[in-house]
């Protein structure tokens, strides 16, 4: 598995649009991540970090794939029935 980080460019904004349209990570982050995640959103996102010196953003490419892909599986919770991401292998 070859993991690299790089920074972000426009063409990363459909991907990272995709990614980050999710309830899930919008109800773990502060109130102003938009909801839903629309492709203007990412692109403003990626120019605000693409002018910040030094870079602090960065793509987490895994084997070239941003975003990692990773599938979604069950587990049973005492509570009831929650899921969880894992990685995948290719």
């Amino acid at each position: 598995m070859n993991i690299q980080l790089r920074p972000f460019n426009a063409a990363d904004a459909t991907a990272l649009q995709q990614a980050a349209d999710n309830n899930h990570i919008a109800a773990n982050l502060r109130n102003t991540f938009p909801v839903p995640y629309q492709l203007k959103d990412a692109e403003q996102y990626i120019f605000s970090v693409s002018e910040r010196t030094p870079q602090t953003d960065f793509v987490i490419e895994v084997d070239g794939v941003f975003p990692p892909q990773a599938r979604r599986c069950r587990t049973k919770a005492k509570s009831g029935r929650s899921s969880r991401l894992v990685q995948t292998s290719s």
